[in-house]
């Protein structure tokens, strides 16, 4: 586990997890690692998420003028749509060995892995939640999504995003 619960730059959030592929590529004793992180408010598109259809035109007319935006516009390695980070929404990562962990290569299987891992974690807090499309977790209560997920693999390493909503008045800011 890697111990990361500080609030941090958002840009620097998502390339430890691919420095850390890099790092830990080829290394024999790696097995894994967990990381739980909050950014400031952000805007981060997955790999291959067209900015002009995801990003609202103010701050698209910053990126596109070479201006700084209001918000931080980030692209991650993994895919899946985009999403805002910011109080009131954890990020995670899990990274696995995919040597010491050959079933996550398979895409659906790592997903039925890793969100199987959540949905456990969450029981415990006594969220009962299940997936929903191959991606996402949604609370049984009620059918709203608490969580949104990508993946990516480099350097014989699977990484998987997530995000986890832990404040419900953080939907407020989400434009639909």
């Amino acid at each position: 586990t890697l111990a990361d619960a500080e609030v941090r730059n958002p840009y620097l959030a998502l390339a430890i997890d691919e420095a850390a592929c890099h790092f830990f590529a080829g290394d024999p004793g790696f097995h894994g690692f967990v990381r739980m992180w909050q950014n400031p408010d952000a805007v981060c598109l997955g790999r291959t998420c067209d900015i002009q259809k995801n990003v609202l035109p103010p701050l698209l007319a910053d990126v596109q003028a070479g201006r700084r935006p209001a918000l931080p516009v980030l692209r991650r390695a993994s895919g899946g749509g985009t999403v805002l980070h910011g109080p009131g929404n954890w990020n995670y990562t899990i990274a696995l060995s995919l040597e010491k962990f050959p079933s996550v290569f398979a895409v659906v299987r790592s997903y039925e892995t890793f969100l199987g891992m959540v949905r456990v974690a969450l029981a415990k807090q006594g969220i009962d939640s299940q997936m929903r499309v191959q991606s996402d977790l949604v609370r049984i209560d009620t059918g709203r999504k608490i969580s949104g997920n990508a993946q990516f693999r480099k350097r014989g390493i699977c990484v998987h995003h997530g995000t986890l909503l832990v404040d419900s008045r953080f939907i407020e800011r989400i434009a639909l």
